[in-house]
């Protein structure tokens, strides 16, 4: 039996990549793992059960998890995401900087450690060699999926296999009352209204007008039909330094400047501690290029509009542990124009992207002036996006089976 942590993705309101990628691999596992919730979960397990940490964790947040990892009452694995608080600490929230090393520390003493990229393995590897761990458990790469989500509009990828669309229909997690597990369609806070913009603290963001909010109901600009957003750029990822949104705004109001008309869409939530100064200045650049919009509370049902409109996406990031988004992006046929670092060369490289040095001011405005104003070139992009081989959460299901002999 495999007990899968799930403890976060139940309720999780924002759709962070990680609560993205943890949902959509409970999906796809089915019935051949169950969830579970570590604060309800009593914990009886036999030496041939698997525990899965498919989250972050530290033992302030699962109290007891260290002596059960390392009591060794079952088996045990995890998947890990990043370093980044290790290596950006300054722009990564404080209470990840905080729980990383212990985190990292930890994953030595499981018996199999997933990472989502070779460029995170080999973070993780690095890190377990300068701390002289004598013994690290394997770490093998396990592929992200592709595809998007399962909402009522989602139609398969051509080629795709339905049975790889797999939607929000998981099973509680055991101990916890339904109403704890909500998919992409959840409904909003007891109080709140459908209209509200709520950040992680369940509060409209600092700042944010109606505006800057623009729901599941959000229409086309003026004079567009609903499909029609043959000018739009869309940018996915949390408002903060580190997906580097203020350069990707330099380089666009440069092409505004210049004439170049097209729509950008910036689609993520405020990051309390460090997203403040750039959502302001989104709200004060609108006032000038009317092209700029911010979706600040972008459910998956959103979210999936806005990549069906889009032109291509953007990434201008800094640092990544996969980049989901660019995934889900060619998993709809988007093309991507991204930032040029190790992980996303990973998922590029089958087709469909361009990639930029980040904070090559220059090259991003070839780059971007390019996907939208050579035809030709986005043509190429877009049906090397459509006709790639990509990675689904049911090819990952099938992988953790496989390598844990489930």
């Amino acid at each position: 039996m495999i007990f899968l942590d799930a403890t976060n993705a139940a309720g999780a309101r924002p759709r962070s990549g990680l609560v993205r990628a943890a949902s959509r691999l409970r999906d796809a596992l089915g019935t051949a793992a169950v969830p579970v919730d570590w604060r309800r979960w009593d914990r009886a397990v036999s030496r041939s059960d698997w525990f899965l940490a498919a989250e972050l964790f530290s033992e302030g947040e699962r109290p007891g998890i260290t002596g059960f990892v390392r009591g060794r009452t079952c088996r045990s694995a995890a998947i890990f995401y990043d370093a980044i608080p290790l290596k950006h600490p300054h722009i990564t929230w404080p209470r990840s900087v905080a729980r990383h090393p212990g985190y990292l520390g930890l994953l030595a003493d499981f018996d199999r450690v997933f990472a989502i990229s070779a460029a995170s393995r080999d973070e993780l590897l690095g890190f377990w060699k300068w701390r002289g761990v004598p013994n690290p458990p394997p770490v093998d790469v396990l592929q992200l999926g592709a595809d998007f989500d399962g909402g009522p509009d989602f139609a398969p990828r051509s080629g795709a296999p339905t049975g790889d669309c797999l939607g929000p229909s998981y099973a509680p997690l055991r101990g916890a009352p339904a109403g704890d597990c909500l998919g992409p369609s959840f409904a909003p806070p007891r109080g709140a209204s459908a209209g509200d913009c709520l950040g992680s603290d369940s509060a409209p963001h600092c700042g944010a007008s109606p505006d800057d909010c623009l729901g599941p109901s959000f229409a086309p600009p003026r004079g567009a039909s609903a499909g029609d957003y043959s000018n739009a750029l869309l940018c996915v990822g949390i408002i903060e330094p580190r997906k580097n949104q203020s350069f990707l705004l330099d380089v666009c109001t440069e092409l505004w400047d210049s004439g170049l008309k097209f729509d950008l869409h910036i689609a993520g939530r405020v990051n309390p501690h460090f997203g403040a100064p750039i959502a302001a200045r989104i709200r004060a650049l609108r006032r000038k290029y009317r092209g700029l919009r911010h979706h600040a509370a972008a459910d998956d049902a959103e979210l999936s509009r806005l990549f069906r409109g889009a032109r291509a996406t953007v990434f201008p990031t800094i640092a990544e542990g996969s980049g989901l988004p660019l995934l889900e992006s060619l998993w709809r046929g988007v093309p991507v124009v991204g930032s040029d670092i190790p992980p996303l060369r990973e998922n590029a490289a089958g087709g469909g992207c361009l990639l930029v040095p980040p904070g090559d001011r220059a090259g991003w405005a070839q780059a971007l002036r390019g996907i939208l104003t050579d035809d030709a070139l986005h043509a190429r992009l877009a049906r090397e996006a459509q006709t790639r081989p990509l990675p689904t959460w049911a090819d990952a299901a099938r992988t953790l089976l496989e390598k844990l002999g489930a």
